[in-house]
């Protein structure tokens, strides 16, 4: 899902900072500040809060910018995906199968193929 707010990937883009400004972001809500460093920094896997995450500029007079804050709860998860719903099906030797043992659906929220680096195997099967 797009809309789920729950990412593999946790970086943050900062965008319109004004030439030759600095900028600081936090991830407790304001209580630390970390100095930003190009345009983006990354969020280590858990559970962010709204306004948790928190950007703000200092441009080059030293005046402080309205600090920016997320708002909405922002996951990230790196651990893989697990399949947790194994089903046993025993087949005739010869006979035409006609149930759908498992119908993997992946969701990429990198776009391109969902079904991209995901492998299929069934367990003690035979090619022949």
């Amino acid at each position: 899902l797009d809309d789920d707010k729950v990412t593999k990937i946790g970086t943050i883009t900062v965008a319109s900072l004004e030439e030759g400004a600095t900028w600081q972001y936090s991830t407790n809500g304001g209580t630390n500040w970390t100095n930003g460093t190009g345009t983006s920094f990354t969020l280590a896997e858990g559970t962010y809060a709204i306004n948790a995450i928190q950007v703000g500029q200092i441009d080059v007079s030293g005046n402080i910018s309205s600090v920016v804050k997320n708002a909405g709860t922002i996951v990230v998860d790196t651990s893989n995906p697990s399949f947790t719903s194994a089903t046993n099906v025993n087949f005739e030797i010869n006979a035409a199968i006609t149930t759908t043992v498992y119908d993997a659906q992946a969701s990429n929220l990198n776009g391109g193929n969902a079904d991209d680096g995901i492998t299929y195997s069934i367990k003690n099967a035979s090619t022949s």
